[in-house]
């Protein structure tokens, strides 16, 4: 049986180790310390596996949202360095076109935002398909009467393909058409 004076001790040291968050205690304290380790640990562990099996993202939704998040940085050469060499777009544009429209684009503009939906995958040999939509919306520029010229909003339906190239996805084609034109 404990006395008194070390119940009342034992009850202070309690009381400060509580405060400062670490406690040992030999006995019952002691294996409450475990119990609520042990406790903590299994949902620690279940995480953490959780997020080791989580699924890779695909390579190739990997590339597009490359695409957008540099059209939202603002970066031209984020989006150039994910088009092929021999690029090409349906209405003729090589990529030098593309380079010089992006930089047109976003000379235009004072600030861009740009919104990916839709995004749907086919995949072939050595070739993928991606079709999306992006909202753009945007303060044009405050010179040269743009801001009469160029729209505040404007939704485009894209269809890229992409291959494969120096291991990352790349796109060699796209297509693209302002949604009510």
């Amino acid at each position: 049986m404990m006395s008194d004076a070390r119940k009342v001790s034992r009850a202070a040291a309690k009381d400060r180790c509580h405060r400062r968050g670490r406690c040992v205690f030999p006995t019952e304290d002691r294996a409450a310390e475990v119990r609520l380790g042990s406790a903590l640990a299994l949902p620690a562990l279940v995480l953490l596996l959780f997020a080791a099996c989580r699924p890779a993202k695909d390579p190739v939704v990997a590339a597009v949202d490359s695409l957008v998040e540099g059209a939202n940085k603002r970066d031209r050469s984020a989006i150039v360095k994910h088009l092929t060499p021999d690029f090409q777009a349906a209405d003729g544009s090589n990529l030098a076109d593309i380079d010089q429209r992006i930089r047109q684009v976003f000379a235009g503009y004072d600030s861009l935002s740009v919104t990916l939906s839709g995004l749907t995958v086919e995949r072939g040999n050595e070739v993928a398909l991606a079709r999306f939509r992006l909202d753009l919306s945007g303060a044009p520029a405050h010179f040269g009467g743009l801001e009469g010229l160029l729209p505040r909003s404007s939704r485009y339906e894209f269809e890229l393909r992409l291959v494969p190239a120096g291991g990352q996805w790349k796109v060699a084609w796209a297509s693209w058409e302002e949604e009510g034109r």
